[in-house]
């Protein structure tokens, strides 16, 4: 890259890599973001960041960006989903220089959303929508 990159006003790669490059991209959009199983699951990728931008941007909204000493209700069992103590940690802590009063809520939970892994998603749906087993 600081041989391709030099005296240009941009940062390049070689011809070379830049085939390579395309070659993986188009490999990973036929079967991996585009597969068949992957266009499956696109209904249920959907709700599952439309449940969870909806429940953690009134939460946000509730706790006033977690300022209001209503923070995050407990569960019948005394504890708080992971992703709302996340959250409050995203928005207290690792981000709190970087948002302004300006910014709306729903770009921070946009913002929040997009950083998650597939998995942390899923989790947390599960665990702010289906009920844990009592008995």
């Amino acid at each position: 890259m600081v041989e391709n990159s030099y005296d240009k006003d941009c940062i390049a790669i070689s011809p070379r890599l830049g085939q390579l490059l395309h070659k993986l991209k188009k490999f990973n959009d036929k079967h991996i973001y585009k597969s068949q199983e992957a266009e499956g699951y696109k209904i249920q990728a959907e709700k599952t960041i439309e449940y969870l931008f909806d429940d953690l941007l009134l939460e946000i909204k509730r706790t006033k960006r977690f300022q209001s000493q209503r923070y995050p209700e407990p569960d019948k069992d005394g504890s708080i989903p992971t992703v709302y103590r996340v959250l409050q940690n995203f928005v207290l802590k690792d981000m709190k220089d970087v948002y302004s009063s300006k910014d709306s809520d729903e770009l921070i939970i946009l913002d929040f959303i997009a950083g998650m892994t597939d998995s942390f998603a899923i989790r947390s749906v599960s665990d702010v929508f289906i009920p844990k087993s009592t008995v």
